[in-house]
C-alpha cells in the first residue's frame, strides 16, 4: 500500500532510514579506505591508520618533503646542463627528456670519475 508523506510521516521515515544509514556506512567506509590506503604510501603512518589527523599532517609534511626533493633534483640537472627547461611551463617535466637527460647526466659523472681516476694514477706515476 502506498502512502503520501501528509498521510503518513512514520512510514515514509523509516522507509527512508535504512537507505539514508546504509548511504551513510557506504561513504564511512569509503573514507576509511582511503585512510588506510594513505597510511600505507606515507612512511611510518602504518600504525596510525585510525588517526586520519595525524595521517593527514604526515600526508603534508611527506608531500612538501617530496617537493623540496624534487625542486633540489631539478636544479641539480638543470645545472649539469642536460635538461631543457620548457619557458612555459616549467612545474612540467618532459619524461622522455627527462629519461635522456639523466642518462647523459649519469653517462657525464661515469666519464668525470674515469678522467680523476686516470688524473690521479698518471699523477701517482709520476711522483
Amino acid at each position: 500500500m502506498h502512502c503520501s508523506a501528509t498521510l503518513c510521516i512514520p512510514c515514509c521515515v523509516l522507509g527512508c532510514l535504512p537507505r539514508s544509514l546504509n548511504l551513510e556506512h557506504k561513504r564511512r567506509g569509503a573514507i576509511r579506505s582511503a585512510f588506510d590506503r594513505l597510511a600505507t604510501l606515507v612512511p611510518g603512518q602504518e600504525l596510525n591508520a585510525r588517526r586520519e589527523a595525524i595521517i593527514l599532517m604526515a600526508t603534508v609534511e611527506y608531500l612538501q618533503d617530496l617537493l623540496v626533493e624534487n625542486q633540489r633534483l631539478r636544479q641539480t640537472i638543470i645545472a649539469a646542463g642536460v635538461l631543457p627547461v620548457c619557458p612555459h611551463r616549467p612545474e612540467i617535466d618532459n619524461l622522455p627528456a627527462l629519461k635522456i637527460a639523466l642518462e647523459r647526466f649519469d653517462h657525464d659523472q661515469d666519464e668525470l670519475e674515469a678522467k680523476k681516476k686516470l688524473e690521479k694514477a698518471q699523477w701517482q706515476t709520476k711522483n
